[in-house]
């Protein structure tokens, strides 16, 4: 068996052109040198107030509004040459943005994505965006940057790693410009230095997403759980932060056992993967994040049907998107206290895997019947989540894991399903969501669905055995939260990855929960 050379995500880069520029340009459009210039439309947009000159603006309404080929709906993407008086812009690009009372940061955001992604069929170094009043939602100009930044990084992001290219596809590249800038014109003087700062923190939180993205890609003997610990390794050497690995003999010492359980069936060991942040004042409690690592999740003896068994290499997006999130906030350097958790574990069937029916002792000294194998993700959940308890004390506990089935036939790909024991914590994880273009949606957990998963011969089961899959699967973890610590679980099945490419994510991982969080965590700065 011929077997691939493993690359290092951490250092790979994310896009061909990777290395992009973002700038402000105050020069008419008419003395403007660029290789395409991008127009924002609204649908039905009243081409008489567009503040364009004359022979550009009837240009554009000439070739694409009055034969109707460009109708301004939310993510449609035109190409139409320059006029002649204005050759130095060699091509022009509209992209719709729908009807403008729909208007928000994520049409914006997809639709600088869809247009970004377009480029890439031509030879284009420089694109040049106009921008308007009416395109800044809230007239924030540094959110605006920021978002031009994220979608033209996250739009164009392939992954490619493993590819090879026909010769004649090789040469075209070769001879095609690659984007490499991008330019800002319409913005006045005084909002330049709000667009820079929103241009390097748009592309910070997009390097820390693609990051994840690159993480989640890769294929699951290429990406197991000692791989997943030298990333997370690598990732504290370039940033500066504490990095802990404790392996089998260890999380033994320490009864560990619900974790244990799940990789018994492999011969990849377990790895409980710590990283901390300490930027923070100091004495000021720590957020932990904790965030599911299976590397690959067949199900156990519970075994999965082989069709898309495939996509289970996604089962470690959680821990790959709490990676993430640290990279994102060392990057920005925010004076926060941060420790994360990963367990990281490959769920496979064998002569030593855990068997339904088993019963395993938690590190919290609970015991857990394990009636099925596949409800593996609370089980390693259980004990990382009690291992940051016991040894920092956070002061809030957010855990991020593809746990259910469930949660994608509740909500699909259009959100993450969220809930916890502070609804002060959901609410604000919500409106940094919608922010980012991240949703988030609460569900309950009722005493009820505790009542679900009592056992006849342990503490609890592991599944439910009845409705509420979702939120049962929370409450599962509830047991493992101490009374009084602020916690909230997202359950990121439905959108850690896409089975489709849209603006921001070509089919695959997403990083759905970085740019959120991290964004969540910068707002705990002003916070303290």
């Amino acid at each position: 068996m011929e077997l691939i050379e493993a690359s290092n995500p951490h250092r790979q880069k994310a896009e061909r052109g990777k290395d992009m520029e973002f700038t402000v340009t105050q020069a008419p459009l008419r003395r403007e040198k660029a290789d395409a210039l991008i127009l924002p439309l609204f649908q039905d947009e009243d081409f008489d107030r567009l503040r364009l000159q004359k022979a550009l603006r009837e240009h554009v309404r000439s070739v694409a509004i009055d034969t109707h080929d460009f109708a301004g709906k939310k993510k449609e993407v035109f190409y139409l040459p320059a006029p002649r008086a204005f050759a130095n812009l060699g091509r022009i690009f509209l992209v719709g943005l729908g009807k403008q009372e729909a208007y928000d940061q994520q049409v914006l955001r997809e639709g600088i994505a869809s247009v970004m992604r377009a480029l890439k069929k031509y030879s284009v170094e420089k694109a040049l965006l106009l921008a308007r009043p009416v395109l800044v939602p809230g007239r924030n100009w540094m959110q605006f940057g920021q978002i031009v930044a994220e979608a033209t990084r996250l739009g164009r992001y392939e992954f490619e790693e493993y590819k090879g290219s026909a010769e004649e596809d090789e040469i075209s590249r070769k001879k095609r410009k690659e984007l490499t800038r991008v330019a800002i014109a319409g913005a006045q003087a005084s909002q330049q230095e709000a667009l820079k700062a929103g241009f390097k923190k748009g592309e910070i939180l997009a390097e820390a997403a693609i990051y994840t993205r690159n993480l989640c890609n890769q294929p699951p003997n290429v990406m197991n759980p000692g791989r997943m610990a030298a990333e997370a390794e690598a990732l504290a050497a370039e940033f500066d932060v504490d990095c802990e690995i404790l392996e089998t003999k260890e999380m033994e010492d320490l009864q560990m056992n619900a974790l244990l359980a799940v990789g018994k069936g492999s011969t990849q060991q377990p790895r409980l993967i710590i990283l901390k942040y300490s930027k923070g004042p100091k004495g000021m409690k720590p957020v932990a994040l904790v965030g599911k690592g299976v590397t690959f999740d067949s199900g156990g003896i519970s075994l999965k049907p082989s069709k898309n068994m495939d996509e289970m290499k996604f089962d470690m997006s959680g821990g790959a998107v709490v990676l993430g999130v640290i990279r994102a906030v060392a990057a920005l350097n925010l004076p926060v206290n941060v420790v994360a958790a990963i367990p990281a574990v490959e769920n496979l069937p064998d002569g030593n895997a855990s068997k339904p029916g088993d019963i395993v002792k938690a590190m919290n000294g609970k015991t857990i019947e394990i009636l099925n194998t596949d409800a593996e993700g609370r089980l390693i959940l259980a004990d990382a989540l009690s291992y940051i308890e016991k040894e920092y004390d956070p002061g809030v506990i957010v855990d991020l894991a593809t746990l259910t089935g469930a949660v994608v036939v509740a909500l699909g790909s259009a959100a993450a399903g969220i809930m916890g024991n502070d609804d002060g914590l959901i609410e604000d994880l919500r409106r940094f969501g919608d922010n980012a273009g991240e949703r988030l949606w609460p569900l309950p957990l009722y005493d009820d669905y505790r009542e679900q998963i009592k056992s006849d011969v342990a503490d609890i089961k592991n599944i439910g055995g009845g409705p509420a899959g979702v939120t049962v699967g929370g409450a599962f973890l509830s047991h493992f939260i101490e009374e009084g610590r602020r916690w909230a679980h997202i359950d990121i099945a439905g959108v850690a990855w896409t089975t489709k490419d849209t603006p921001l994510a070509k089919k695959g991982a997403t990083g759905f929960g970085v740019r959120l969080l991290a964004e969540w965590l910068s707002a705990q700065v002003k916070k303290n």
